[in-house]
C-alpha cells in the first residue's frame, strides 16, 4: 500500500468538519476546500438499511442547488 501524504483528505469521516455543515454553502465550501471528487448520498430504507449512490463533485454541486431524486421503491413508498 502506498502512503501518499500529499493526497488531500477526501473522506469526511476522517474529519470533524462534517459536523459543522449547517447550510448548503457550508457543504459547498467543505467540498471545495478539501478537493472532494465523489460524494455518497444515502437514505435508509423501510428496514433501516442504508441505500445510496455516489455522485461526482460537479453533479452533487448541481444537485445541492436543484435537488435530485431517489427511486421511491428504495424508501418503501
Amino acid at each position: 500500500m502506498v502512503n501518499d501524504t500529499t493526497a488531500p483528505n477526501t473522506s469526511l469521516f476522517d474529519s470533524t468538519a462534517a459536523d459543522s455543515i449547517k447550510t448548503k454553502q457550508d457543504a459547498i465550501d467543505l467540498i471545495n476546500t478539501n478537493h472532494i471528487q465523489n460524494i455518497k448520498v444515502a437514505i435508509t430504507d423501510h428496514q433501516g438499511i442504508l441505500r445510496g449512490k455516489y455522485m461526482s463533485q460537479s453533479k452533487f454541486l448541481k444537485a445541492i442547488q436543484n435537488g435530485f431524486g431517489f427511486c421511491n421503491v428504495i424508501a418503501g413508498l
